[in-house]
């Protein structure tokens, strides 16, 4: 919000509109699909690879930037060719896997590994950024970016270099989606009647996924009891959920194909936290398809917000 205000004083001519919250659960897909231009200035790998992951099923380019005290980094990852997971080796995988891991078992986020940074790196890395998306929107002209590689700067010794990004053709965060199919629904349907509006469309669908881990059920094994759900991880570890007969904590059940929500069907979309102008993933056959769910566009929003 502060953001966009001090952007509105900077040019009163454009329309800024501040969306709160963690990027996974409030920024659709197809809001993504929408954009010209993504700009990241994230805080965690997670976060990274989420994006990265959403913008390649989408087709969209995204240019990265990051600071770790007087170091910095930009870089573009595009539709093709090496992404952020490609990047990754086996630790900072690993460091993924524990922060992912460690959401469900307890309250605290990790907290691990911060470093002080400064404004002058921030600006710096920023301006190659927009550099970068100048030439991306002036792509006819010819001009050399930085897809699939990355600019280094060391503001300590006053070295700068650039590396070519080597692309794994067995990266998981690969995958694209072939079509793109609209429904008449929104986030704010159930389950039961998105399922039953793909399936009128695509009557051939062999599973249908939101795309995010979604808490179906909890449970308690020393009792053998069982819960439906049906409500995203974070929310349901903030409740801190205990068994009402042993009160030792429960145990969630993690799922994100419609398979697996058969005892939710009265939950909507929206509760189980998909965002708005989100696209669901389906497989027909052999091929990988998204189903566009029906939302406001970001310039109807930011109307509505004005």
């Amino acid at each position: 919000e502060v953001i966009a205000k001090h952007a509105k004083l900077l040019n009163p001519d454009v329309t800024v509109f501040p969306i709160v919250g963690r990027f996974e659960d409030e920024i659709g897909l197809d809001l993504l699909r929408e954009m010209d231009l993504i700009f990241a200035g994230l805080d965690s790998r997670l976060a990274r690879l989420n994006l990265g992951r959403s913008c390649r099923l989408v087709g969209k380019p995204w240019i990265d930037g990051a600071i770790e005290a007087l170091h910095g980094i930009a870089r573009v990852f595009g539709a093709e060719g090496a992404c952020y997971e490609c990047t990754l080796n086996e630790i900072d995988l690993e460091l993924i896997a524990k922060r992912k891991s460690c959401a469900l078992i307890s309250k605290e986020e990790s907290e691990q590994g911060k470093v002080p940074t400064t404004p002058t790196m921030a600006s710096i890395v920023a301006g190659f950024q927009v550099q970068e998306g100048i030439k991306m929107l002036h792509e006819g002209r010819k001009h050399p970016t930085l897809r699939g590689r990355a600019f280094f700067i060391n503001g300590l010794t006053h070295d700068s270099y650039t590396i070519d990004y080597q692309e794994k053709k067995d990266c998981s965060s690969h995958e694209r989606l072939e079509e793109l199919i609209e429904i008449e629904a929104t986030h704010e349907a159930t389950i039961e009647s998105v399922t039953s509006a793909i399936k009128r469309k695509l009557p051939d669908v062999a599973s249908i996924s939101l795309g995010r881990e979604v808490v179906v059920a909890e449970r308690c094994i020393p009792c053998v009891s069982h819960t439906n759900v049906g409500k995203p991880p974070l929310e349901w570890v903030r409740e801190e959920r205990k068994c009402q007969r042993c009160r030792k904590p429960m145990q969630p059940v993690l799922a994100q194909d419609f398979s697996d929500f058969a005892e939710l069907g009265t939950r909507t979309l929206s509760e189980c936290g998909v965002p708005d102008r989100d696209i669901l993933t389906v497989v027909v056959g052999d091929r990988m398809l998204g189903i566009v769910l029906k939302g406001s566009s970001i310039k109807e929003q930011s109307r509505s917000a004005a």
